[in-house]
């Protein structure tokens, strides 16, 4: 018996991205106008002009709606082909002025993401795959310190590079773009070069 064939519609598929990208950029929207805590599918629905149904059948829940967004993100910044390009810890520090340019081009959507993201339990997976990134860079060059120091520095320099210090930077501090970039990039060549300098501790005995 012949297996039955999976019929795709390109049409049903790009209503169905469209409907998806229209949910994301009204929840975009609904951060910048009444913050992450209280948000609710049914006000996210009701400003995307869709049902409740429809939210929840592309995004069953808030740690879905948190992946959305952020490969929604990714995709207008191009952060998943740029960060698969970075291999060194160096090329990590020299593209934070892009990254932190990036974000001034698209601030609503960053800063929703930066909100959304804060919750530790609900930690986008773009974010996941950028620490993942930064830890593989730290345990081929700095072969030399230990498990907690290779932990601290992908800690202190994904912290410096992320979203959360420009948002930091730009709206607390009142730096404006290039300061923003240019004190964290500062930053992490800083504790970049202290990592390379720094002597192995000494065994326990």
């Amino acid at each position: 018996m012949t297996a039955a064939r999976t019929y795709r519609s390109p049409l049903r598929d790009e209503q169905a991205r469209r409907t998806r990208d229209l949910i994301l950029d009204s929840l975009v929207d609904l951060v910048a106008a009444e913050g992450a805590a209280e948000l609710s599918i049914r006000d996210l629905a009701d400003r995307a002009g869709v049902s409740e149904r429809t939210v929840y059948r592309h995004f069953p829940d808030r740690a879905a709606l948190l992946d959305g967004l952020a490969d929604h993100v990714a995709e207008r910044l191009g952060w998943v082909l740029h960060n698969a390009e970075i291999e060194t810890l160096d090329e990590f520090v020299d593209a934070i002025p892009a990254s932190f340019a990036s974000f001034d081009e698209h601030e609503a959507h960053t800063r929703a993401l930066v909100l959304l993201n804060l919750d530790p339990a609900r930690v986008a997976s773009l974010t996941r795959r950028n620490q993942e990134m930064l830890r593989q860079a730290v345990a081929d060059e700095l072969d030399h310190l230990d498990a907690d120091e290779k932990a601290e520095a992908v800690a202190v320099l994904h912290l410096l590079a992320s979203s959360r210090t420009w948002l930091r930077f730009r709206e607390q501090d009142g730096l404006a773009p290039g300061q923003a970039s240019r004190a964290a990039q500062r930053a992490a060549r800083a504790v970049l070069a202290d990592l390379r300098d720094c002597a192995p501790r000494p065994s326990a005995r």
